[in-house]
């Protein structure tokens, strides 16, 4: 929470004030990661920035809710993925516990394209996902991997590295 707070310049005490889900806070830290990322110009087929999801994933609600938003004059729109899924569009994905074991044949997929990959849940390592993000005693936590990163051409902010539990 004091995260998702430093990210949307909130106080400690109007974080507490509103109760927000888990889903919610992962959301609106997925927001902020997305706003604090630069893709290469050709990065984008068409003005939308794709945000990529499962039909099954617990955020998938909540991811929902930006569709109303822009970032850089880039209307969000959600993609709604099923397993046999074409990841051409995405800007983002956004992986879910349960579809971990997918991520390494996900990261041969796509990677010739700068996407930036999100999983919910534990933290980064060989996999290849560029940031992932957890509950920690009961604090919400992001790891980002700089080299999955720089491999997809995706800049992270400094401000972004700064707030992260663990950068490698």
């Amino acid at each position: 929470m004091v995260i998702c707070a430093a990210l949307f310049g909130l106080s400690a005490s109007a974080l507490h004030a509103q109760t927000v889900g888990e889903a919610q806070l992962k959301v609106a830290l997925i927001y902020n990661f997305i706003m604090f990322t630069e893709w290469p110009a050709d990065a984008f087929t068409n003005n939308k920035l794709s945000i990529c999801a499962m039909k099954n994933s617990a955020l998938l609600d909540a991811l929902l809710t930006l569709e109303v938003r822009a970032i850089r004059s880039r209307p969000l729109q959600i993609v709604q993925l099923t397993e046999a899924a074409d990841y051409s569009g995405c800007a983002v994905l956004v992986i879910d516990r349960i579809d971990r074991l997918q991520l390494p044949s996900i990261r041969k997929t796509i990677a010739s394209r700068s996407v930036l990959t999100i999983l919910d849940g534990d933290d980064v390592d060989n996999d290849g996902a560029i940031i992932a993000m957890s509950v920690v005693n009961g604090r919400m936590v992001f790891d980002i991997n700089t080299q999955s990163a720089q491999n997809a051409r995706l800049i992270f902010s400094s401000k972004l590295l700064r707030l992260a539990r663990k950068v490698q």
